[in-house]
């Protein structure tokens, strides 16, 4: 993924949208709980904390009422840290001005540990499963979004250019980070049976729309 990638160009009248193909085309998926490592090689598997460790960063208004209303629908029997939010609050100011996740027990709030009784993984994606409902819909946006990454710029004509990519460990060092490894680099993780394009379609539309979405498609299976 660190290689040089042609970009799919899909062009309307409000943007100008860029999707990196080598990844919507790649095998990659999801393996946490499968060996996942996490933002750090240092990271035991074992915890089953993968990209969760930091917490999450909420990206305005909306994210942290849609994360606040799915806050409101748990209860300590699917949320570990219910306790601790209940005492401290589930959110908290970072360093840099933005309101995130509270970290517990070096993890995400939201993170249950192994031995809970839902088992390891995300309480604001299991409740929303139990409810019927999208994990997307009730997590924040970094979280249903990755490992996708979105760019927004402005070129030369003014036309708003949105880029889709993968995070890579150089994303993070660019910006001043210490993560060393991350799921988009690991060999391991490109063995699913369908393309990025199939498996994150839900989480695809979400960001550019269904008529974007569809275009895309139509040149991926063109091309």
């Amino acid at each position: 993924m660190d290689e040089p990638t042609t970009y799919i160009d899909v062009v309307t009248p409000q943007r100008h949208w860029r999707f990196h193909e080598a990844f919507l085309r790649s095998s990659w998926r999801c393996i946490y709980g499968g060996g996942c490592r996490g933002l750090h090689v240092t990271q035991d598997a074992n915890r089953f904390d993968g990209c969760c460790t930091e917490g999450a960063a909420l990206t305005d208004a909306d994210d942290f009422m849609i994360v606040s209303r799915a806050v409101s629908l748990l209860d300590p029997s699917t949320w570990q840290h219910a306790p601790a939010a209940k005492r401290l609050g589930w959110h908290k100011r970072l360093p840099n001005g933005i309101v995130g996740t509270r970290v517990v027990d070096a993890g995400c709030i939201f993170l249950n540990r192994p031995g809970f009784s839902t088992g390891p993984g995300c309480a604001l994606h299991f409740a929303s499963i139990g409810r019927g409902e999208r994990p997307i819909d009730g997590k924040p946006n970094v979280c249903w979004q990755f490992p996708l990454r979105r760019n927004d710029s402005v070129d030369g004509d003014g036309v708003m250019v949105s880029t889709i990519q993968p995070w890579l460990p150089g994303d993070w060092k660019a910006a001043g980070g210490t993560r060393e490894w991350f799921c988009t680099s690991a060999p391991e993780a490109f063995d699913a049976v369908d393309p990025v394009w199939k498996t994150l379609a839900a989480e695809l539309q979400e960001i550019v729309g269904s008529e974007v979405y569809a275009e895309l498609v139509t040149r991926l299976r063109r091309d």
